[in-house]
């Protein structure tokens, strides 16, 4: 019996750490964009956030996969999201699944410290003086702050690869919106199982 709960246990653990599906950030997207229907096709870790007919209306910044060496809270890792709005700036920074005490969490949101990000560019909130950790939630605080300091990093890093802003097209097969990576010069986007698969050269 105690070998059969150690290995849920174990697989519990192993699902949060790989869990960067936007799902789990739904509820919060949706409170901060009420038209928010549906996520657009991903590319690499950013997807397009959908009102019902189907218009970008912000992207979901999502940490890297397969990291090693994340920064952990009281409990586990904290996977955590960066809401971006269309004018390229910080919507908020939302958090997904997690293990922590909730009490602490809440801390952590009634500090401020989610909103510190708001209102900058990924680029302008990598290069900002990290935020002080909240009291009373200093190791929920750090691993907050480690995910979004990775995922501005990813961001960065794919904004300086490309050089330009991201370019939308609606797929009208399907009615489906693909984010096409900026700087592609040439795109071939075929269909698998009814999902569009987007190949750059």
């Amino acid at each position: 019996m105690r070998s059969l709960f150690a290995i849920a246990f174990c697989t519990a653990i192993v699902l949060l750490r790989a869990q960067t599906a936007p799902d789990q950030f739904r509820a919060e997207v949706a409170a901060q964009l009420p038209a928010f229907a549906r996520w657009g096709a991903p590319v690499g870790n950013s997807i397009p956030v959908l009102d019902q007919g189907g218009k970008v209306i912000a992207t979901l910044l999502t940490a890297p996969e397969n990291r090693t060496g994340r920064t952990e809270g009281f409990k586990d890792v904290v996977n955590v999201a960066v809401l971006l709005g269309n004018d390229g700036r910080i919507l908020a920074v939302l958090i997904g699944k997690n293990r922590e005490t909730p009490r602490f969490l809440q801390r952590v949101r009634d500090g401020g410290l989610l909103r510190r990000w708001n209102g900058r560019t990924p680029a302008e909130a990598a290069a900002m003086t990290a935020p002080r950790p909240v009291t009373g939630a200093t190791w929920s605080s750090e691993a907050i702050k480690a995910e979004v300091r990775d995922i501005l990093a990813a961001h960065g890093d794919r904004a300086h690869q490309t050089g330009a802003p991201s370019r939308t097209f609606r797929n009208s097969r399907e009615d489906k919106v693909i984010v096409i990576p900026p700087g592609t010069s040439q795109v071939t986007i075929e269909f698998k199982d009814g999902q569009p698969v987007v190949k750059t050269h």
